[in-house]
């Protein structure tokens, strides 16, 4: 797992509190980001199903810890401002992929081979000498899988604040 502290290399944590001249308390809010991820281990390191289910079930384990260090940020940010931490307003996800890497699904996991696919073909070139001596160039296929080591994600989560009483 990621950490508690690691939400300041994924951009910290945003406190926003809004509140706008004629707002009533209850229109104050608290944005937290937390990050969650977990470790992906297929049953088959070489088929593409094994690979896609073991990271579907590690993404589902990364939501909930990514949503519990977004709640313990936001409700340290409460208790400095002042405020009591209320119901989640709203909920963005992959907050810090924005642009920096194709999202192609959980986690913004996407296999090296395409959108879900872990296996594939790879083709390199070979340099070879003939009898000779004059060089040639021989393509080798070989069908390789890559397991993603993590699957992660990143939430911004958005909670209703009161004053304290």
């Amino acid at each position: 797992m990621m950490g508690k502290r690691t939400a300041a290399v994924l951009g910290g944590c945003a406190l926003a509190l809004s509140v706008p001249a004629s707002a009533q308390a209850a229109d104050q809010i608290i944005t937290a980001l937390g990050s969650g991820q977990a470790r992906v281990k297929p049953s088959n390191r070489h088929k593409n199903k094994a690979i896609a289910r073991a990271v579907d079930r590690a993404y589902a384990r990364a939501l909930p810890r990514a949503l519990r260090e977004a709640r313990e940020d936001a409700e340290r940010i409460a208790d400095g401002s002042g405020l009591t931490l209320g119901a989640i307003q709203s909920v963005d996800e992959n907050v810090n992929n924005s642009g920096a890497y194709n999202y192609y699904g959980p986690a913004s996991v996407s296999g090296a081979f395409g959108p879900g696919q872990y296996c594939g073909k790879i083709t390199r070139r070979v340099h070879r000498r003939d009898a000779q001596g004059r060089l040639h160039t021989v393509r080798r296929t070989q069908r390789r899988c890559v397991v993603p080591e993590f699957a992660s994600t990143t939430l911004a989560v958005t909670f209703e604040a009161t004053p304290a009483t």
